[in-house]
């Protein structure tokens, strides 16, 4: 009971900031103001996590770790990488490098097996090389 509680304050915030950002009119805003979403969710639930396991300490006398102790770690490191604009950028520029040269491959491998004689996974195969 308490524990559905308490978890739930960090959902409501997420969406509250989530219908907040999508009633922004340009790309650049929307973004900025998910991401701010997505930093506030983090930071309810690690403080929610943080408080749920000083709770179940107290509850347990200190008798076993609470499951919650790792998601603490999770959510900060997550929190962190969300709050650093330029590891964001370089990770989505990476992705998008990535997805941008496995479509330009099969885009190619596709036209070459149209128009030559082998098929698309043969000139798959050879583009890779």
């Amino acid at each position: 009971q308490t524990e559905f509680k308490m978890f739930v304050a960090p959902k409501v915030i997420f969406w509250i900031a989530a219908v907040r950002a999508m009633m922004k009119s340009e790309a650049d805003s929307i973004q900025t103001a998910m991401w701010e979403a997505v930093a506030l969710y983090l930071a309810a639930g690690t403080l929610t996590s943080i408080a749920f396991e000083v709770f179940t300490s107290l509850e347990n006398c200190g008798g076993r770790c609470s499951p919650y102790l790792g998601s603490i770690f999770l959510r900060t490191a997550a929190l962190s990488f969300v709050l650093r604009g330029s590891l964001r950028h370089r990770v989505q520029a990476e992705v998008a490098r990535i997805v941008t040269l496995r479509t330009t491959r099969r885009a190619a491998a596709g036209i070459a097996g149209l128009v030559g004689v082998c098929r698309t996974g043969q000139a798959l195969r050879e583009a890779r090389q």
